[in-house]
């Protein structure tokens, strides 16, 4: 069943972007922030910023600025 789609909605334009990544792209187990942007047509920083509020399901990376020390983890 197809749901028609309303174009003020941000998780339903969202989900038919992420529809249209599935049809042409290679699909990957994990986007960084810049890629994953850049596919949905949004700045980097909007993506961090969903991600930061719960917005989308995303996991930090342990290695670089802020990655974790090991310690009490």
């Amino acid at each position: 069943m197809l749901s028609t789609v309303n174009s003020e909605d941000p998780l339903g334009r969202l989900e038919s972007l992420l529809r249209a990544l599935v049809e042409r792209e290679t699909i990957k187990d994990w986007y960084s922030t810049e890629e994953f942007g850049r596919v949905i047509g949004k700045a980097e920083f909007t993506v961090r910023e969903h991600c930061r509020l719960g917005r989308l399901n995303a996991r930090k990376r342990q290695s670089g600025m802020g990655g974790s020390s090991g310690l009490g983890d």
